[in-house]
């Protein structure tokens, strides 16, 4: 825990790191959203809602994910790669979204 404190300290220190993303690590989304269908066909009910719910939070609050519910709903075959990884952490983003991110 004191690495993580300290890794953030510097990163807002060094203004690499955005308040409100961090804000979202901390707490997720919160509040009551209007649910959409699952687009997916490797996404239970409750992993699409909850899926849909950080999506929806990050899009509309989150300047750097502008237009991720949209990107995920039309190619959420692409993301499918990264859920089916044994180390999803190691796969790139699909899209834009790779290169638009920083690595917090």
């Amino acid at each position: 825990m004191f690495s993580v404190l300290l890794c953030t300290k510097i990163l807002f220190g060094d203004n690499q790191m955005d308040t409100e993303e961090w804000r979202f690590f901390l707490s997720g989304a919160a509040g009551t959203i209007e649910e959409v269908p699952n687009p997916t066909d490797w996404l239970g009910d409750l992993e699409w809602i909850q899926t849909y719910r950080m999506l929806f939070v990050m899009d509309r609050d989150l300047p750097a994910f502008k237009g991720i519910v949209e990107y995920f709903r039309e190619y959420n075959k692409k993301f499918k790669k990264i859920f089916d990884s044994s180390e999803p952490q190691e796969e790139s983003l699909p899209g834009d979204w790779n290169t638009n991110l920083n690595t917090f």
